[in-house]
């Protein structure tokens, strides 16, 4: 949906949830992951946040957010005992996915598959989850 059809109640919740929940909620637990030297946060981005997106400019520029904040905070907290990991999923079945077309080329995953995947690569350098490939598909078809 183009940006100015979006009322400012849609746009105000995405913002809301997308940066502000994330942000507060980092902001309130990494002083104690500090204290401790340990800790992991998961930030849930989106390959929506690696090239603009028409009709869901919104929703990726948030998702950008997301993806700025974590690789910033990463890097302010390199010697903390923190870890700070980025999970870039491409199509998951979700309520927003769910009138998309499914085909063999549009696989969605479960929202439990990205889990147990940001779970089982917690902490290795490999960037965001998933996001890789799928940002270059998206560029190679493109």
């Amino acid at each position: 949906m183009p940006f100015l059809a979006q009322d400012k109640k849609t746009v105000t919740s995405m913002m809301t949830v997308n940066m502000m929940a994330g942000t507060m909620l980092t902001r309130a637990i990494l002083p104690c992951m500090r204290k401790k030297d340990r800790g992991a946060i998961i930030d849930i981005s989106s390959v929506a946040c690696m090239q603009p997106m028409p009709y869901i400019a919104l929703y990726a520029a948030t998702k950008h957010f997301i993806h700025a904040f974590t690789e910033a905070l990463e890097y302010e907290n390199n010697d903390s005992g923190v870890i700070f990991q980025e999970i870039s999923p491409g199509a998951v079945e979700t309520a927003l996915t769910k009138h998309l077309p499914k085909s063999k080329f549009n696989q969605r995953a479960s929202p439990s598959e990205f889990v147990s995947s940001a779970l089982d690569t917690l902490g290795t350098p490999a960037g965001p989850v998933d996001g890789g490939l799928t940002a270059f598909s998206f560029s190679f078809f493109r």
